[in-house]
């Protein structure tokens, strides 16, 4: 699954705005991907 969220990120030159939080920051694809694999590495612990 990572890989495939990595290929899908590399693939898109420009990233892909994926939500909008209320404090007006911009999550983009990138973010999430970074989040994930963080979360991965902890529950791996």
């Amino acid at each position: 699954m990572r890989c495939w969220l990595a290929d899908n990120v590399e693939m898109q030159a420009e990233p892909a705005i994926v939500a909008h939080l209320p404090s007006g920051y911009q999550l983009t694809q990138s973010d999430c991907v970074e989040a994930i694999d963080a979360l991965l590495h902890h529950l791996r612990r």
